[in-house]
This record gives C-alpha cells, structure tokens and sequence, in this order.
C-alpha cells in the first residue's frame, strides 16, 4: 500500500515562534475529525528551535489537494504569514514499502 506524506519546512521569527506554534495547534484541534487525514505532527529543530517540520500522512491524493484548497487553511496562513522568516519548503512523498533500518 503506498502512504502519501506532506513534509513542510518552517522558518519562524523567533519572537512569533511560540505564537505560531498556538495558531498551529489550534488548526490541528479543529481539523481532527478532517477526512482524509490521517496524521499531522509538527516537530522542533534540537539546534535549530525555529526551524519546524510539519508531517502530514493522507489518505489520498485528493483529500490533500482538497486540504490545500479549504478556506480554513487559507485563512491559517494568512494569520500566520507575519510569524514566517522566510517562504516555507513543501514536499510531498509517497513511500511504497516500508523496511526496518535496524
């Protein structure tokens, strides 16, 4: 089965960082029960405490095309466009087997 991943760099201001973070964490609350996805996680560089990774796992192509296209994402970067140092990095991934490293 292939997985499909959404892997979002964020560079934020270091005095929005923490501000950026609530807004985040309240767009996750709200979208909990969104179809399609099915895990949304935000990491914290150890060295780098303003650099974040998002990790989104969907379920489809389209429930992340239709994710992108809400009004509720749109109205998300907006409010949080002064929070961001720089154009956030976006990648999408699809894993077709998973193997153990160790």
């Amino acid at each position: 089965m292939t997985k499909l991943y959404s892997i979002i760099q964020i560079d934020t201001k270091p005095e929005y960082r923490e501000a950026f973070l609530r807004a985040a964490r309240e767009l996750i609350d709200r979208l909990q029960d969104e179809l399609g996805r099915l895990e949304h996680a935000i990491h914290a560089s150890p060295t780098t405490p303003c650099q974040l990774i998002v990790t989104i796992r969907w379920h489809d192509k389209e429930a992340m095309a239709a994710h992108f296209a809400s009004r509720h994402l749109q109205d998300y970067l907006k409010e949080t466009a002064p929070y961001v140092a720089q154009p956030s990095v976006y990648r999408t991934f699809t894993i077709e087997t998973e193997h153990t490293l160790l």
